[in-house]
């Protein structure tokens, strides 16, 4: 029964959603679906809203906004996710798309005293001395109210809506279901690989709805930012909180939405403290709240500011902190080449790669930027545009590098309206000052000398395997090789060669790190703080360093 009952509701929801569809001018795509059980309610709906409705003469990034709209919270979050993807989707789209609100009209408090006796016991009051009608904020999730603790503390508490799991995974199969659709049937659109975004996009969503990684998500920033002054993370009240519920100290503030245009006399403060909030969260944390709207954002007193929502945040490895780095140093310094390169580290250039085509088109945007002074550049925007045309060029670019642009974007916007002359470059200069020094720094330098020693190891490891597999081969294929005595001393002689600067090359690494552990140990004895083993290491390695390049060119 329950089986059936759930093919139901399946197939009845799938209608809507191609119903939807076609009413805001998606019939095309619909039919190419060829999903005809599903189509014929959608065809009707199609005949008459077409008649009285001015929705299919907006433009398809305004229909597919609305589409998403009125499909609801799942549909919402999808198209929210889809804003931060200029991989994917044209920008007129992303500009829609990024519009889209999470607000939905509230439940009944009833429901939620049902859901807070559930995870609570017969009686949630045993651990709340009072939860308020009142809501604060209804998004497609959750619900959120104040309430206080049998203690007399001040909580916000953020409540699961009922038969979300059971929606989201419904729409998500049907979603899936299509996306698979598209890839068999619609060629022009699977190039988009929908199947892999849907999948991602059930990650994501699911991460959202399980309330203790967001409070662990919280829990990392605030341990982030301990000895950060004027910034304050709210306390997540661990005993309380679960997948379905998140209790966290109320914020005793003002939303920034509520005193944007209040003329602040402070506003350079605060535009400059945003920045450099988040800037360290970015180039130094590599981890960062990624939904930083003024709505999420409080102002507590004149001087400190209060991030709420931890649900989606993005992550930066160092390699892609030191990337973004010589990309703003580029911007700077009007460098394309340098801009590139450090695209170019995120990925293996394809084969044909048109680098003279991604230069001219870098170079044109950029040249729209130069005719303006650099602090009326949104730097957020900028990144996402030079983005845009790397993938172009199939140069892959990671997901939560466009999460950053978008973070960038939305704090420079409210920097501006906190402080009309807020320059976000001038802020970012020291903290690319210091990722371009830490990337010549004699730790980072080991570290990836270090990386390049066990992929040497994990190749000679191999090597024997792989000759074997090959030799098997020639021999299975019955291809004959004729090896000249001259050849063959020749070839030993390179062989020999080769092995010896191999040698030499790890050997010169080794003397590196284990000069850089010297110096970073500070012991024994010194020259100004610095290691005297460790300094005669780093003049050794740069010695046989020097012959050893002068050897590489002779041969």
């Amino acid at each position: 029964m329950i089986g059936l009952r759930r093919k139901v509701e399946y197939f009845r929801r799938y209608r809507h959603i191609l119903s939807v569809l076609f009413k805001y001018g998606f019939g095309h795509v619909v039919e190419k679906l060829n999903v005809e059980y599903y189509i014929e309610s959608g065809k009707k709906i199609l005949k008459i809203k077409s008649k009285e409705g001015k929705e299919q003469k907006l433009k398809g990034a305004e229909r597919l906004k609305l589409a998403f709209e009125e499909l609801g919270p799942t549909f919402i979050k999808f198209g929210q996710i889809l804003s931060t993807r200029p991989d994917l989707i044209p920008m007129d789209y992303i500009e829609q798309l990024k519009e889209l609100q999470d607000k939905i009209e509230p439940i009944e408090f009833g429901e939620i005293e049902e859901i807070l006796n559930l995870n609570y016991g017969e009686d949630y009051k045993k651990v709340f001395k009072k939860v308020e009608k009142e809501v604060l904020g209804s998004a497609s999730i959750g619900q959120v109210h104040k309430a206080l603790l049998n203690d007399g503390t001040e909580v916000v508490i953020k409540v699961k809506k009922p038969d979300t799991d059971h929606i989201v995974e419904l729409d998500i199969s049907i979603l899936y279901n299509i996306a698979v659709i598209i890839e068999k049937k619609i060629p022009e659109l699977a190039y988009y690989n929908p199947v892999k975004l849907v999948n991602e996009f059930s990650k994501s969503i699911k991460k959202e709805m399980d309330f203790t990684l967001e409070g662990k998500n919280n829990d990392i920033i605030r341990m982030n930012f301990k000895k950060f002054k004027n910034f304050k993370v709210p306390k997540i009240y661990w005993d309380y909180t679960n997948e379905d519920i998140l209790v966290m100290e109320f914020v005793k503030g003002k939303k920034l939405y509520d005193v944007l245009d209040g003329n602040l006399e402070n506003g350079e403060f605060l535009a400059k403290l945003g920045a450099n909030i988040f800037l360290k969260q970015i180039l130094e944390d590599g981890f960062f709240h990624a939904d930083p709207h003024p709505g999420n954002i409080f102002l507590v007193g004149k001087d400190t500011i209060v991030f709420i929502d931890y649900g989606m945040v993005g992550t930066l490895d160092e390699e892609a902190q030191e990337n973004m780095a010589e990309i703003l140093e580029g911007i700077v310094l009007k460098d394309i080449v340098k801009i590139l390169n450090a695209f170019k580290n995120f990925d293996t250039l394809p084969d044909d790669l048109n680098e003279r085509a991604l230069k001219s088109e870098m170079r044109e945007l950029l040249e729209k930027y130069y005719n303006t002074s650099l602090k009326n550049i949104n730097i957020g925007k900028l990144i996402y545009e030079m983005s845009n045309i790397v993938i172009k060029y199939k140069i892959y670019v990671p997901a939560d590098f466009f999460l950053m642009g978008k973070t960038l974007m939305t704090i420079d916007g409210i920097g501006r309206a906190l402080y009309p002359d807020f320059d976000m470059i001038e802020v970012a200069k020291p903290f690319v000052k210091k990722l371009l020094i830490r990337k010549l720094s004699p730790e980072r330098v080991g570290k990836k000398m270090l990386k390049s020693i066990k992929n040497y190891d994990n190749f000679f490891e191999g090597f024997p395997i792989n000759m074997g597999v090959l030799f098997e081969k020639l021999k299975k294929d019955k291809i004959g090789i004729e090896i000249k005595s001259k050849d063959v001393k020749e070839f030993n002689a390179t062989i020999d060669k080769t092995i010896n600067k191999l040698s030499t090359s790890i050997i010169i690494a080794a003397i590196i790190i284990g000069s850089s552990m010297l110096i970073q140990s500070r012991t024994g004895f010194s020259i100004h703080g610095y290691s005297i083993l460790g300094i005669s290491g780093f003049v050794i390695a740069g010695f046989f360093g020097m012959v050893l390049v002068i050897d590489t060119f002779k041969s």
